[in-house]
Order: structure tokens, then C-alpha cells, then sequence
């Protein structure tokens, strides 16, 4: 009688996969900052069979770490003062790069740049970007449809939150003409 070969039980390559594997989505905006200014605030989700769950704060700065395909949206949401409000969006693949590396590539940037090109900037109350992970297929063969429902339109259409953007911007138009 043989016995049966022994397989790993802690293999993190494998580990990450699983929870790659299954949806989990991250966002953030420009102006959600911590308490100091100095560090954005990232929030993610896994999608978990028929539902969401939310993410801890020391898992989203490990998935941010982690390089993985994404599908990213760079959005900027918009509102003219009366009306509804909207999103303008561009959706660039990365792939196997990590989420805190967008910036590096320019991935971010240059897709930040095209969006606000589309808008008056007058109109735009906070930009940033909401990630996906995929595997197999492009996601720009399927097109993914991105959840505006998740986006706080109280928290977000505020004077105070339009005027830390604006500074926000500044800052970054600041950076990217240094470099």
C-alpha cells in the first residue's frame, strides 16, 4: 500500500490566488485623505458568492502591495450645481502590477489627465480611481460595468469636498510639472 503524496497546506502563492481569484474590488478618491493629509484612504471589497464584504484596513494595504491583473477606472465625478450628477470615466488594464505602483507607471496619471480633459473643471467635485481584478478574459472584451451606486453622492457633492480637490489638484499639478 502507498501513501499518498503530501500536499503543502500553507502555500502562499496559492493563498493569493484564491482571494485574487474571486472579485475583489478597491477604490479610493483624491480628496479622502486621513486625518493628516498626507495618506489617501483606500477601501476594498471581495465578493464573497451572493454578497460584498468589506474589507479591514491592514487587508487593503496588502492588496495594494500585491501586484495582480486589474481592471482600473479612472473617474472623476461631476455635477454642474443643479441637476444629476455623473461620472466621467476611462477604464485602463494593468496587468501583474500592484495598485500602489498606478502612479509609477503613469497608468493613473495619464488616464486622470484624459478624464478632466473631458470636463470643465469647475463641474468636478473629486477624482480617483475604483480597481478590479480579473482573470482569464480582457476585461475590455466584456466591458465592465462599474457600481456609481456605491458612491456616496452626499458625502461627495459638498463646497467643503470640492475645495480639498481643488487643493488636492494643485498639489498634483504642482508634482507632475517638477518632474
Amino acid at each position: 500500500m502507498s501513501k499518498k503524496p503530501r500536499k503543502k497546506k500553507h502555500n502562499a502563492t496559492r493563498r493569493a490566488q484564491n482571494f485574487f481569484g474571486h472579485r475583489t474590488r478597491v477604490s479610493t478618491f483624491e480628496a479622502d485623505r486621513d486625518h493628516s493629509g498626507a495618506d489617501q484612504n483606500a477601501y476594498a471589497r471581495k465578493h464573497m458568492g451572493t454578497f460584498w464584504k468589506d474589507l479591514r484596513p491592514d487587508v487593503v494595504a496588502a492588496v495594494l502591495k500585491y501586484p495582480q491583473n486589474w481592471a482600473v477606472c479612472v473617474r472623476a465625478v461631476c455635477w454642474t450645481g443643479t441637476g444629476d450628477w455623473w461620472v466621467e470615466e476611462q477604464t485602463v488594464i494593468a496587468r501583474d502590477i500592484a495598485l500602489q505602483d498606478l502612479e509609477q507607471y503613469d497608468l493613473y496619471t495619464n488616464a486622470r489627465a484624459d478624464v478632466l480633459a473631458e470636463v470643465q473643471h469647475r463641474h468636478v467635485y473629486d477624482c480617483g480611481w475604483m480597481a478590479e481584478t480579473y482573470l482569464g478574459r480582457n476585461p475590455a472584451d466584456w466591458n465592465p460595468r462599474w457600481p456609481y451606486a456605491e458612491i456616496d453622492q452626499h458625502k461627495i457633492l459638498t463646497p467643503e469636498r470640492q475645495a480639498l480637490w481643488r487643493l488636492v489638484d494643485e498639489d498634483f499639478r504642482k508634482e507632475r510639472k517638477a518632474a
